[in-house]
């Protein structure tokens, strides 16, 4: 190749940008900046000339087009695993709420006092938790386990397996944790209680806290955040002053903290399902999706955020349960989750969720480390290389296609990452194609 340029589109948080380096004589030399381009989410070489703006998929004499990762730039959980679940059984039969990870064990909580531990998420035992009372969140940070619920229940543990009751000052239930900032946040109702040790805990009183029935906090990028049903979020940089967001968004019963953004999620029982975006806790986004699901928890993971939710009643039924995904937070995709009991708690560790919920039930997601390919540089003598990262051990494919909407992916390789996370191919022929498209897949 004498001379061309290619061009990488990239997805950032405000839509795809590209840049483009020159190629000559097999060298670099040199590169610009483009604008905002409003392209599909996923990584392509492309031609970066003066029509690019207008015409960027155009044909090019020996261009190559690559589809990075699992169908786009955010890796995407193939379908089968989010479709694949196992059943472990807990030991017990009470609901269990909430699930967390955290000094090498799970630990999940539930209703009379409920506390059972595991190492390998399979095997899991009882534990005694100092309560007889419901147990409705669990947090794991600064080498201290927390657990909160009914009637102001608290209860604490550095090993997962020992436990002790102690005061939280109040009678009103607590339904969310975080940590953050070397402090426990946990809060309910109008209380956030705040410990600096994780033993002795603090009321922090606000008069924006009385009308904002909290279910669920978080941490992120320096800012404690809580929502609940009073139809606005509260927003703290100090656990002391909290402020009110400054649009409402709506009853939501979950929160979560990822991907530089707050994600919240409820709705359901008399409405649509509802979800909200925000980068500070203050100013959000909110998006009404076309179901009546209540969304109960979120939790995200390689590049996913995952929700379950159920149609409310009183008690909360035995199913139909569903599973929410979403890559942004904002676009999400509902499908049925095949499972005996409704699914009220999750959390992703070690690229698997697992979901905790009534019954004592305990499901764990197929393990999907995402594939990601990208290219190594510009057509060489023996062929483009792709440089393929994911799990060690697990089997991928290689496929190429001419167009990426194409029915017809080859495969090329089958392969599996041996001892490290990374396995350089090549493609000989691509020099065949005026452009060509590749992805990885497993299996």
């Amino acid at each position: 190749m004498e001379r061309g340029k290619l061009c990488l589109m990239h997805q950032g948080s405000y839509g795809p940008y590209y840049n483009h380096q020159t190629w000559e004589n097999g060298k670099n030399v040199g590169g610009t900046t483009g604008g905002k381009l409003h392209l599909a989410n996923r990584l392509i070489w492309a031609d970066c000339g003066g029509e690019h703006r207008q015409s960027v998929m155009r044909q090019l004499s020996l261009l190559w087009m690559v589809l990075l990762g699992l169908y786009g730039l955010t890796p995407r959980v193939p379908a089968d695993q989010l479709g694949l679940w196992t059943v472990r059984s807990s030991g017990v039969t009470n609901a269990l709420q909430n699930i967390v990870f955290g000094n090498g064990r799970f630990v999940a909580v539930g209703y009379q006092g409920t506390v059972i531990s595991s190492i390998d998420g399979i095997e899991w035992t009882r534990r005694e938790s100092g309560t007889v009372d419901s147990l409705y969140t669990v947090v794991f940070g600064g080498g201290l386990f927390v657990a909160a619920g009914n009637r102001g229940a608290l209860t604490v543990s550095e090993d997962g397996e020992n436990w002790t009751a102690i005061n939280s000052g109040t009678f009103n239930p607590l339904f969310g944790s975080t940590y953050g900032d070397g402090q426990w946040v946990v809060a309910g109702g109008s209380n956030i209680l705040v410990s600096a040790n994780g033993f002795q805990f603090f009321n922090r009183p606000s008069r924006f806290l009385p009308r904002a029935f909290l279910n669920a906090i978080a941490y992120g990028d320096g800012r404690f955040v809580g929502v609940g049903a009073g139809g606005y979020a509260v927003w703290s940089t100090n656990t002391v002053d909290w402020l009110p967001s400054e649009s409402p968004i709506g009853n939501h019963f979950t929160l979560t903290h990822a991907g530089g953004q707050f994600v919240a999620a409820g709705g359901g029982l008399t409405g649509f399902t509802i979800t909200a975006t925000s980068k500070d806790g203050s100013l959000w986004n909110g998006q009404t999706l076309d179901s009546f699901v209540s969304i109960v928890d979120i939790t995200h993971g390689n590049g996913l955020y995952l929700a379950v939710g159920l149609f409310l009643t009183f008690p909360p039924p035995d199913g139909p349960e569903y599973v929410l995904e979403s890559r942004d937070g904002k676009n999400w995709l509902i499908r049925d989750l095949p499972v005996p009991a409704a699914i009220l708690g999750l959390n992703y560790v070690n690229n698997q969720f697992r979901g905790v919920g009534n019954s004592g039930l305990i499901i764990e997601s197929g393990s999907f480390a995402q594939a990601s390919l990208a290219l190594r540089g510009p057509p060489g003598t023996n062929g483009l290389e792709l440089d393929v990262r994911g799990e060690i051990g697990r089997q991928y494919r290689l496929q190429a296609a001419p167009e990426p909407d194409s029915t017809d992916w080859q495969d090329l390789l089958i392969f599996t990452n041996p001892t490290e996370p990374d396995t350089v191919l090549i493609d000989p022929h691509a020099s065949r194609f005026t452009r060509r498209f590749y992805r990885a897949v497993s299996p």
